[in-house]
């Protein structure tokens, strides 16, 4: 039987590197979060509420010899705020780890199927955003997510992929960064500004208003499930350097 427990440290995490997505998250605790007080939720703007519902579905090919996982990515979002993203780390062309991340609003839920607890839920993942996939988000060029990924960007012209217009950007990496990879461009779709590619990652498929049902992008964890809380606490972490 197993009793709530909420932390607002957050628990120690370990990161494989994939194309700057969290791949996986060592998660200590338990508990059950059916009933889990959680922050007063942030509203959503009627902006985002009217934006179109997207999915788009990436594929990364591994090393040949295994010696690097391949990545198939499946994204549903609809703006900043609401995603469902289910990652699958392919070893050989098997599915070696399978990761799911779903946002509505500032509550966040991932599930780690290999995790000692395999569901953490988020009270306000925006505090959290290192934690966060940035490919299941639009990127604006002036934000500080953008220059992370893509540093110094350029214009770098316009092309068609999957029958929509991409707008690319140019991309300036100083010095190595050892564990991550460095695409010299990466493109967005313009309408939305979703990512299309980067680098080794292309978008497969781009379908507008997908169908969903109520539960597709809930964070409520399943019934009886064990599952780390992390405590809202307030403070937003400072911008990256």
């Amino acid at each position: 039987m197993s009793s709530e427990t909420t932390r607002t440290a957050r628990p120690p995490v370990a990161r494989r590197l994939v194309f700057g997505l969290v791949a996986t998250m060592l998660l200590a605790g338990c508990g059950s979060a059916d009933d889990a007080p959680a922050a007063k939720p942030r509203g959503e703007s009627a902006t985002n509420r009217g934006q179109q519902l997207i999915r788009i579905q990436f594929s990364r090919p591994g090393d040949a010899k295994g010696e690097s996982y391949g990545v198939e990515m499946d994204v549903i979002a609809r703006g900043a705020d609401q995603s469902r993203t289910k990652l699958e780390l392919l070893v050989a062309g098997r599915v070696d780890e399978s990761i799911l991340f779903i946002r509505d609003g500032n509550r966040a839920l991932l599930h780690q199927a290999e995790a000692e607890t395999p569901y953490t839920l988020m009270e306000a993942a925006d505090e959290h955003p290192e934690d966060l996939p940035w490919e299941s988000s639009p990127l604006e060029i002036d934000s500080d997510l953008f220059l992370r990924v893509c540093p110094s960007p350029d214009a770098a012209g316009t092309r068609t992929i999957l029958g929509r217009e991409a707008v690319g950007y140019a991309c300036t990496w100083k010095g190595a960064n050892e564990g991550m990879d460095q695409p010299a461009k990466i493109w967005l779709d313009k309408a939305t500004r979703m990512l299309l590619e980067y680098g080794a990652m292309k978008a497969t498929k781009f379908v507008v208003n997908p169908e969903i049902d109520e539960k597709t992008l809930s964070t409520k964890p399943p019934p009886g499930a064990d599952v780390h809380v992390v405590k809202a606490t307030g403070k937003r972490p400072p911008p990256p350097d």
